[in-house]
This record gives C-alpha cells, structure tokens and sequence, in this order.
C-alpha cells in the first residue's frame, strides 16, 4: 500500500439523525495501521475519508486502476487480523443516501460472497492431515493438469511443479498437489474443517446485513 499521501478521519459510529460527526483529530493512516491510535474508544471506528484518497491503492483507484465498476479493500494488522480500514467503491454521502443508487449503499467487504482463491489451500491441507489421507512428507508428481470427469484442470504453472509435497504444494502453491488431496479428503471433511476455523460464520460486526458467506458441503449440493 502506498501510504505516501493517505490520510484518515476517526469518527463516531453514527449520531442522531442519520448523521456523521467529528469526534477526534485527523491522524494518518500510517499510524493507524502502526496502532498509534485510541483502540479503546468503543464508540469510534476507522474509515479512510474517499475526498481525502488521492493514492491509487484503495477504494475508487483501486477499482479505476483495474476497470472494476466496483471494489472493496480492507486494511488488517497481520500480526493479530484486527481490521484497522474499509473502503468500498462506489461509496455515498452517508447525510443524503437516499439519493445513492442500491450498489453505491452496498458494503461490498461484508456483503458480497467471494471465491477464496489460493488461501483455502491451507483449509484442505488441514481436513488432509486431521483425517490422515496425507503426511506432510506424502509426495504427488504435479504434471502441470489433472483431468476430472471430462475436464482437465490447469495448474497456474506451465508445465507443473514435478513430485511435490505438502511443503511445497503450499509454498509453490501448486493447484494439481490439492485438486488431488481435495478429491481424497472429500468435500464434507473440508467443509467441517472450515467451519472449525471460522468460516461461513459472521464476524459479528456493528454494521447490518452482514452476509455469513458460504461453505458448501454434500448436503447443500443436493
């Protein structure tokens, strides 16, 4: 993130009447994220200001950058995955949003449904090892495809990663490695551990219309 010339506001949840009001100084968004920042005011939360947004790296640059009619990013502390910044693109004038079109008032970051992508691999591996199909030494030959009932699933890797373990598969993060292992594990043995780790469930946010996401298993493919 290019923090160079972002800035944020803190202001309080929301006052009577549907309107935001100021209630601390303006700090900047490097040391919010640095944690130089009150965390235990319950009544404030940390928003970055769009009018205030010049970098391209959040919100409206960010969905301008990559032609998005819309986008969503969120700034966490890795070190503890408290969430320090949401910005949504379109955003609204909260004081008259009734005249904001139904995608602008849209929290995209908790309510729109996103496919995982690679980080899910760490789920599977999970369900693997807690039901013994894999070891972390348990070696597969990554050819670069595998093919499934009558389609052949590419890895992002031309030509594939070679014998690989379960060491590799997450580093390199080989697509073939875990299109195997997920087909041994099962689906319902990965959605149980998924579930064991949080997902699929609210996060329990002061902000309405939170979607819970989805953790598909046997039973939902039905």
């Amino acid at each position: 993130l290019d923090m160079r010339v972002r800035t944020c506001r803190v202001r309080c949840t929301m006052a009577p009447g549907l309107r935001w009001r100021r209630c601390g100084p303006q700090v900047t968004a490097e040391r919010v994220i640095a944690g130089d920042f009150d965390h235990n005011n319950p009544h404030a939360v940390r928003v970055f200001d769009p009018h205030l947004d010049q970098s391209p790296g959040l919100g409206r640059g960010a969905s301008q950058n990559t032609h998005a009619g819309g986008g969503s990013v969120l700034v966490m502390n890795p070190n503890d995955g408290r969430l320090l910044a949401m910005a949504n693109w379109p955003t609204f004038n909260p004081n008259v949003f009734q005249r904001a079109p139904a995608d602008a008032r849209r929290n995209r970051a908790i309510q729109d449904l996103y496919e995982p992508g690679s980080t899910f691999k760490i789920v599977t591996a999970l369900a693997a090892l807690k039901a013994g199909v894999i070891t972390p030494t348990a070696a597969f030959d990554c050819p670069g495809s595998i093919k499934i009932g009558n389609h052949e699933f590419h890895d992002w890797k031309k030509g594939g990663h070679g014998v690989t373990d379960l060491f590799k598969a997450i580093r390199e993060s080989c697509d073939v490695y875990f299109y195997k292992v997920g087909l041994d594990v099962g689906i319902d043995r990965i959605a149980r551990m998924a579930h064991a780790l949080g997902l699929g469930q609210m996060l329990g946010f002061r902000l309405s219309t939170e979607s819970p996401g989805r953790i598909p298993d046997r039973q939902w493919n039905r």
